[in-house]
């Protein structure tokens, strides 16, 4: 919770492979392995990703992963909306990093982690502020996954869209 407060309190959070707050690094305890680490992206080329939705193809779920600011997912009408990130090796992530589009953030939300035949391990529940700030959440409780499955169960919009310019997973690779 102080992470996610000092968060809101930096609204300038960029994350090309650290989590940088103002130009330090910032170094987050990882629940998983209960040791210190420098966080990094596990959003790579190996991903795959499939959602529940999408409005059309040009705010299709490449775009919460492109890097750019101007382009976003946005779902179809309808809750829950998932996301279902497939990271092709065992991981173990202690942190979601959303951008929501103001108005279309998920309200109540839950994490969980898959093993690789799709056996849920554990969940994680978090509720988004509905802001267009980026936004980092701690996954506890948490541990190794292949798969992590994000739904919104609800959002912030009455028909039920979720807009996401930017999902981010930090966390580390497993051996």
């Amino acid at each position: 919770l102080s992470l996610f407060i000092s968060i809101l309190a930096y609204p300038y959070l960029c994350l090309p492979q650290t989590l940088t707050l103002c130009h330090r690094k910032a170094v987050i305890k990882n629940p998983c392995s209960q040791k210190h680490m420098e966080p990094f992206s596990l959003v790579d080329g190996r991903m795959a990703c499939k959602v529940s939705s999408t409005l059309n193809k040009e705010y299709g779920k490449q775009n919460m992963f492109d890097g750019s600011e101007e382009t976003c997912w946005n779902s179809a009408e309808g809750s829950p909306q998932t996301v279902l990130l497939d990271f092709k090796r065992t991981i173990a992530p202690h942190s979601l990093v959303f951008v929501f589009q103001g108005g279309f953030a998920g309200r109540e939300c839950a994490a969980a982690g898959l093993d690789q035949h799709g056996n849920q391990l554990w969940t994680s529940n978090f509720t988004p502020t509905d802001t267009s700030l980026p936004q980092i959440f701690p996954l506890e409780p948490c541990g190794p996954a292949n798969s992590l499955r994000i739904q919104f169960l609800s959002s912030t919009d009455f028909f039920g869209r979720i807009i996401l310019y930017k999902l981010d997973v930090l966390g580390r690779e497993v051996a």
